[in-house]
């Protein structure tokens, strides 16, 4: 019995992450973001490449972004596309999210 337990568990783990690994691929991070870009700009740019699930934009610290697309191919289309333009008055970094929190360089020890 304890060996079925810890087999279901280790499957229920590997699921939980196979979806959240899902759930990232329509979802995009834009870097260097201008201080005031709002939710309804970036809706305004990246809701014409698809349909939009959610728009989230970083106050403390600003300068980001995550988009979620319904399609994962929209989301692809808009990385590709808008990666390296101007948005709200910056060149922003337009990237398909790994789901990981990237390291700080001022946070590393040398």
């Amino acid at each position: 019995k304890q060996w079925y337990q810890r087999r279901v568990r280790g499957l229920s783990r590997a699921i939980l992450q196979m979806s959240r690994f899902r759930d990232t691929e329509s979802k995009l991070y834009v870097g260097d973001l201008a201080r005031d870009a709002s939710e309804r700009d970036l809706e305004r740019v990246f809701g014409s490449f698809g349909e939009l699930k959610s728009v989230w934009v970083a106050r403390n610290p600003p300068g980001f972004a995550f988009i979620d697309y319904e399609s994962i191919s929209d989301a692809a289309r808009a990385a590709r596309e808008l990666d390296g333009t101007v948005v709200c008055g910056s060149r922003v970094r337009v990237e398909v999210s790994t789901g990981r929190a990237r390291s700080k360089p001022w946070l590393r020890n040398s």
